[in-house]
């Protein structure tokens, strides 16, 4: 009974891992950009975009 439970502990962990590491690929940041990256401003145009494509 206790060697099930193990496997399903090591299971739970290791899929919040993997799903956290598509959480983090799908919306994680670039920390190459550095502290005057133009982040800002994507997110803007991003917004802006969607935002009146949406409402037409």
């Amino acid at each position: 009974m206790q060697k099930d439970e193990n496997i399903m502990d090591a299971a739970f962990v290791f899929f919040f891992f993997f799903l956290l590491g598509i959480v983090a690929y799908r919306w994680g940041v670039d920390s190459r950009e550095g502290l005057n990256g133009l982040e800002w401003e994507r997110r803007a145009r991003y917004w802006a975009t969607h935002l009146r494509c949406s409402h037409e």
